[in-house]
């Protein structure tokens, strides 16, 4: 997924504090893939922001993970976020509800805290505290930058998540790039690496989005 520094939309999976940068009201679809994992991921994300200084989103997420028998396990998680500040520094927060499919169980509910900073056109920094409430699974803290070096049209970003200060050696870390080829057509690629399992692999990513002021689609 997107970088939080870069996030636009989906703002409350990756940062809540980046739907703030979004302007007027934009909805997203998002379809994803991971053939390693045998799972795929239903994306439907809307936000706007108010009178330049506040911003509310909801997101609608769809996990399919492996096959149970002839159904497929998985879960729906429900985001609601609300966002405040300006270019400088925003904050964030998502409500993070989960809803069981075929007997999974992906956890408690959860809160997201995020801050956000543009201090330059070319800049972006995010810093999130993710999934709290589920600190013995799934919370992690993310660190990230993106950059624009030579203009709107190529976005590069990193990112480095781990679940807390005394387990950096469970780290995960990503690059991103992003090009406009055409206006409105972005194309991406990723890698990612997580030490929190012995021999887990580097992950691939290619997307293609198609972008517009109020709608955008992402297929990955």
């Amino acid at each position: 997924r997107l970088l939080l520094a870069l996030a636009r939309l989906p703002a409350p999976e990756v940062n809540p504090a980046g739907l703030q940068f979004i302007g007027g009201p934009m909805l997203i679809y998002q379809h994803e893939r991971n053939l390693d994992l045998d799972s795929i991921v239903d994306g439907l994300y809307f936000g706007s922001t108010f009178f330049d200084w506040v911003g509310l989103g909801v997101g609608l997420d769809w996990v399919r993970g492996p096959y149970a028998g002839a159904d497929r396990t998985g879960y729906r998680k429900t985001s609601y976020t609300f966002s405040v500040g300006g270019q400088w520094l925003s904050a964030g927060t998502s409500f993070n509800v989960y809803t069981p499919n075929l007997g999974s169980a992906p956890g408690p509910n959860t809160w997201d805290l995020g801050l956000s900073s543009r201090p330059a056109r070319f800049l972006s920094l995010g810093l999130a505290l993710k999934d709290i409430g589920d600190e013995a699974r799934t919370r992690t803290w993310e660190l990230a930058f993106g950059v624009r070096p030579w203009g709107d049209w190529l976005t590069l970003g990193a990112n480095w998540q781990f679940p807390g200060f005394g387990t950096l050696d469970q780290s995960r870390v990503g690059a991103v790039v992003r090009a406009e080829v055409v206006r409105g057509v972005v194309l991406g690629t990723s890698v990612t690496k997580s030490w929190r399992e012995v021999g887990e692999p580097w992950f691939w990513q290619v997307s293609l989005t198609v972008d517009t002021a109020h709608l955008g689609a992402t297929y990955a």
